[in-house]
């Protein structure tokens, strides 16, 4: 992370930055008043308008008492600039995603929790809106790992694709990117919309169907190790979000069980995704026990028409730009790297440690050699050698 200037937050010091996304910077503090380790997470300026907002959706927050719902302990009195949080010690899911997909049953239990959780939101009157792996911390139990969500609800007012990214202008190519741009982490795998419903991405208010829709996209992710959506510039997924069927684990190798479930939380109208996340938790259940879960089906034209409504507004919100369909090759030798601020690491994994960086189209050679699942050990012409996703590598640009 960037060691940018650590704000001043009274009663609070502040220690090292733990992690940052599309609402905000979190930090390691500590509470002057009785010495209790937070997580604090300072908003970002765009946010502060909706200082109301923020503080009643907090305040509702606050009332949850939930095993799998971090709870919020503190918020600005004044202009909700910052919320104090439980620390909770352990990764977050999407790091644990980049050593690779969680076995079936362990997918199951993981993604179970959380909707537990979502439900328990839900009941308090309180939508996600950014539910992705980033945002589902796991800890460590005799019964395995428990998972805990956390960055709920408190982006609601604004929660379109322009803020949720961060990038202030969708007509900039640096959606991709870290918020800061000096950063060395790159920018959450696209993550931050790749499990926004379609009609968030239209602009319009996130429902708990939305949420289910997230819900639908996590559990693809935990049992893959891959996004839903594997498309790398803001166009591309736009299109896919709204016009491609929704993905079927089995085509990444996990059980074909889970392909209903997954596509049906996952349907473009919200309509026809399951009712409420309870309704997500039991059919998933019933997958996981192998009993027979009805499917969803819709139009191709339906799809269609719903993505070339979504380019037209993103086109309006000069975001347009050129479809570039990555080239595929069996065996490439060389690769051009085509996804910003990737990172070079000394060890496959999210616990690798960060010794180098990629820009777009740096051209790479990728040692088959030590080729590690998900990860591939690279060397650039100016000498340098890591790892670094495969995602994050294209034939072509």
């Amino acid at each position: 992370m960037s060691a940018s200037p650590r704000p001043v937050i009274t009663g609070y010091r502040l220690g090292s930055e733990l992690g940052r996304g599309g609402t905000g910077v979190v930090y390691a503090a500590t509470r002057l008043s009785d010495g209790h380790d937070v997580a604090l997470k300072v908003l970002r300026p765009a946010l502060l308008g909706h200082g109301a907002r923020l503080r009643a959706e907090a305040d509702r927050a606050r009332a949850i008492n939930h095993p799998g719902v971090v709870r919020i302990l503190d918020l600005d009195p004044e202009a909700g600039a910052w919320l104090a949080m439980e620390r909770v010690e352990g990764p977050d899911l999407q790091r644990r995603l980049d050593d690779g997909p969680l076995d079936p049953a362990a997918a199951v239990a993981v993604v179970r929790q959380v909707a537990d959780a979502v439900a328990a939101l839900h009941a308090a009157g309180i939508v996600h809106c950014d539910l992705k792996p980033a945002n589902v911390l796991l800890t460590e139990s005799p019964d395995g790992p428990r998972a805990r969500v956390t960055d709920f609800g408190l982006a609601a007012a604004v929660a379109t694709v322009d803020a949720t990214l961060g990038t202030g202008s969708l007509a900039q190519d640096d959606w991709l990117r870290s918020l800061d741009r000096t950063a060395d982490e790159p920018a959450e795998m696209a993550g931050t919309v790749t499990y926004m419903a379609p009609e968030q991405w239209r602009g319009e208010r996130a429902t708990p169907r939305s949420d289910v829709y997230a819900l639908g996209g996590v559990l693809y992710a935990a049992l893959t190790g891959r996004r839903p959506y594997p498309q790398r510039t803001l166009t591309e997924l736009a299109l896919a979000v709204a016009a491609e069927p929704p993905p079927a684990p089995s085509q990444a190798g996990a059980p074909a069980a889970f392909d209903a479930v997954v596509q049906r939380a996952m349907a473009k109208d919200p309509a026809q995704r399951y009712a409420d996340v309870p309704a997500f938790a039991t059919a998933l259940t019933d997958a996981a026990e192998g009993r027979r879960v009805a499917r969803v089906g819709t139009t191709r034209r339906r799809w269609i028409a719903a993505g070339i409504g979504l380019l037209v507004a993103l086109a309006a919100a000069g975001a347009y730009a050129l479809l570039r369909p990555a080239a595929e090759s069996s065996a490439p030798v060389t690769r051009s790297e085509c996804a910003e601020s990737a990172t070079l690491r000394d060890q496959p994994g999210g616990h690798g440690r960060n010794i180098g960086q990629l820009s777009r189209g740096d051209v790479v050679t990728l040692d088959h050699h030590q080729d590690s699942g998900f990860w591939s050990y690279v060397h650039t012409p100016d000498g340098r050698a890591g790892w670094t996703l495969n995602e994050y590598l294209r034939t072509a640009c």
